[in-house]
C-alpha cells in the first residue's frame, strides 16, 4: 500500500518564555520542528496465507499480505486480502514471499500485487528479503484466527515455516538468457524462452525454447526455414480422432525400435522404401501384395492348397513304390530306404501343415 516515512527534526535548543525573536531566531525555530515526509506509493508485503481448499476463503490467486513496514505486527483479523494486478497472467506467491502491493482508495479497498521483491536474481522459488523486521528478530506472537474464522498457516514465532499446503521448493536450476531473450520460468523445473540463435551469428533465427525437466521443444525459424525440434525420453501422442503428418518432401523416422499400433495403416504414395541392414519382419495371418491387375505375389487360396496337397503326394507315393522296390532286392540298398523313409517324413509334415503358406517371404 501506499505509505509515508515521516522523520522529524529535533536538534537545537528553543528559547524558553515571551522573549521577542528575530528573523532568524524564527527561521532557526522553523528548521528545528521540520519534518521530512516521505511519501512512498507502492510497498513491499509478504505473503501470510494463499488460498487452501477448505482451509480459508481464499480464492486461488488471490493472498493474504502484511506490509513490512507499515502493517508490521498487526494482527491477523486486520490483515488485507490481494489480488493479482494481472488476472490473466499469473504467478501464485508461495507463503513467506515478499512481493510489491499497491491499492487504491483508502486503507481497506482492494489491494493487488504486482512482482516478487527478488534478492537472489538466481533463485526460482523463496525470496526474503534479509532486512525486514519479521526477519531480523520476533515482532509478536499474533493472533493466528481471521474475522472469517480461518488460521493462518503460520506464526510470526514459527520456526519452520510452511509455504503452502503441500508446496515444496525443489530448488530448480535458474535459466540464464542471452542479450534480449525474454523468460518466463515456473517453480518446478520448466521454462519457456523467447530467443534466437543470434549469439551463434545467425541474425534472423526466432527460436522458443519449452523445457520441462528433461523434455524439450524447439521451435527454430532461420530465414524461411523452419524447424519443430522434440527431445524426451518418451513421446505419446494421444488423439480421439486423427493424428495426421503432411510433407512436400520427406518424413523420416529413425530409432531402434518403431511399433505401430492401429486398425489400419494407409500409406498412399508413389515410391515406397523400406531399407533394413538386417531384417524386415511382417506378421500377419493374411498377407497380399500385389494389385487388382496383377497376380498375387504369395498365393494362399483353395486352388494353390490342393494343388500343392497333390504334388505333396505323388512325391510321397513315388517314395513308398521305390522303397518297395529296395525292399525286394536280394540286398536292399538300407541308405536308399533311410533316406526315402526321411523325406517322406518330411513330405508329411509339409502337407499335414501347409507349411508352404508361410508369413515369410523371401525375395533375393
Amino acid at each position: 500500500m501506499a505509505w509515508n516515512d515521516t522523520e522529524l527534526s529535533i536538534n537545537g535548543v528553543d528559547k524558553d518564555g515571551t522573549d521577542l525573536i528575530t528573523r532568524t531566531e524564527l527561521f532557526v525555530i522553523l528548521d528545528q520542528i521540520k519534518s521530512d515526509d516521505k511519501f512512498f506509493q507502492i510497498e513491499p508485503f509478504e505473503i501470510m496465507d494463499i488460498a487452501r481448499s477448505g482451509k480459508n476463503s481464499l480464492i486461488p490467486g488471490q493472498v493474504i499480505g502484511r506490509n513490512i513496514y507499515s502493517e508490521q505486527g498487526k494482527d491477523a483479523d486486520v490483515l488485507q486480502t490481494y489480488l493479482p494486478l494481472n488476472s490473466n497472467i499469473i504467478q501464485y506467491p508461495i507463503v513467506g514471499e515478499i512481493w510489491f502491493g499497491l491499492h487504491y482508495g483508502n486503507e481497506i479497498t482492494k489491494r493487488y500485487y504486482l512482482s516478487r521483491v527478488p534478492n537472489d536474481i538466481l533463485s526460482v522459488n523463496y525470496n526474503e528479503a534479509p532486512n525486514h523486521p519479521s526477519a531480523l528478530n520476533e515482532v509478536s506472537t499474533n493472533k493466528l484466527q481471521r474475522g472469517d474464522g480461518s488460521f493462518l498457516l503460520n506464526n510470526d514465532s514459527s520456526k519452520e515455516t510452511k509455504q503452502g499446503t503441500y508446496f515444496k521448493d525443489i530448488s530448480p536450476r535458474k535459466e540464464i538468457g542471452n542479450e534480449g531473450d525474454t523468460i518466463i520460468q515456473g517453480r518446478f523445473g520448466n521454462y519457456i524462452n523467447l530467443t534466437s540463435l543470434q549469439n551463434e551469428g545467425v541474425e534472423d533465427s526466432s527460436l522458443i525454447r519449452i523445457e520441462n525437466g528433461k523434455s524439450t521443444i524447439n521451435l527454430l525459424s532461420v530465414n524461411e526455414d523452419n524447424l519443430v525440434n522434440i527431445d524426451s525420453d518418451t513421446i505419446s501422442m494421444n488423439a480421439n480422432k486423427d493424428i495426421f503428418a503432411f510433407a512436400e518432401n520427406e518424413v523420416n523416422v529413425s530409432g531402434s525400435f518403431l511399433n505401430v499400433d492401429t486398425t489400419d495403416i494407409f500409406i498412399d504414395k508413389n515410391n515406397i522404401k523400406i531399407n533394413s541392414s538386417e531384417q524386415v519382419k511382417i506378421n500377419s495371418s493374411k498377407i497380399d501384395i500385389g494389385s487388382d491387375s496383377l497376380v498375387p505375389a504369395v498365393l494362399g487360396n483353395v486352388d494353390f492348397v490342393k494343388a500343392m496337397d497333390i504334388i505333396l503326394g505323388m512325391q510321397i507315393s513315388a517314395n513308398q513304390a521305390e522303397i518297395g522296390v529296395q525292399l525286394a532286392r536280394p540286398v536292399p540298398n538300407t541308405i536308399k530306404i533311410a533316406e526315402l523313409t526321411e523325406e517322406n517324413v518330411e513330405l508329411n509334415k509339409i502337407k499335414s501343415g501347409k507349411t508352404y503358406l508361410s508369413k515369410k517371404v523371401n525375395v533375393e
